[in-house]
């Protein structure tokens, strides 16, 4: 050891149980963004926790989280504007409350990203990721 002490950022992929599994003890402080916190105490957050839990045996990532909004976000904009190409755009388009677990109800922008979208820091405490406080 040649003892540098230094605060260590890491990407938000990292925001994985992989890393913690992999890092082990030398993840202890690293800080990262994230936008999905399975703790997050929202309904809609709590039961996809459980039902992902219950089928997989382990806590959802990130990656799990995202993989699910996303088809949910597929079947809702089918639902609302059809099973074509246009209604499918047409509704992320102008839909206001499209459902998700990591966002709320929320409506993309003029620039076609998720409006008003904010990720958050989080840290590694003793193998576990929770939110960055300084």
């Amino acid at each position: 050891m040649v003892g540098v002490n230094a605060t260590i950022f890491a990407a938000g992929s990292a925001y994985s149980p992989r890393f913690l599994s992999l890092a082990g003890s030398a993840a202890n402080g690293v800080i990262l963004t994230g936008s999905f916190l399975p703790n997050d105490t929202r309904p809609a957050v709590q039961s996809f926790v459980k039902a992902y839990e219950k089928r997989y045996n382990e806590v959802p990532d990130s990656f799990a989280e995202g993989a699910y909004d996303a088809l949910n976000i597929l079947i809702w904009a089918v639902q609302k504007g059809g099973a074509t190409r246009v209604g499918i755009q047409q509704a992320l388009l102008k839909g206001t409350d499209i459902p998700s677990i990591q966002y709320g109800p929320f409506k993309f922008g003029p620039d076609r990203r998720v409006a008003n979208y904010t990720s958050f820091l989080l840290t590694v405490r003793n193998g576990q990721f929770i939110p960055y406080s300084s």
